[in-house]
């Protein structure tokens, strides 16, 4: 499971709602190899803190869906509200199965 972390300035979040919904919606076509599950929301406590989860079949798939078209455009797109470079590492959870559990 890729754990990411980044911020964004709380100040833009209603200007980030689209980009997110963009990105989830990416996710949520089913078109990416390797893909089990993808969750992306703000932190409770403070809305420019975010967090992402993706299950993926290995670091692997990972790797190539950043080298892919749309993990350029995911990139770009969340390069224009990040104010500091992302935090990205990887957590095996052998007893994963459907969802993140």
């Amino acid at each position: 499971v890729e754990v990411g972390l980044f911020r964004i300035d709380p100040a833009r979040a209603p200007e980030f709602a689209p980009v997110a919904e963009d990105i989830r919606a990416a996710f949520g076509r089913g078109e990416i190899p390797g893909l089990h599950s993808f969750h992306m929301a703000p932190a409770l406590e403070d809305q420019g803190r975010w967090v992402v989860l993706v299950a993926w079949d290995s670091v692997t798939d990972h790797e190539s869906f950043v080298a892919s078209t749309e993990g350029e455009r995911q990139r770009v797109l969340l390069a224009q509200f990040m104010t500091e470079d992302p935090e990205v590492f990887h957590v095996s959870l052998s007893d994963l199965r459907e969802g993140l559990t």
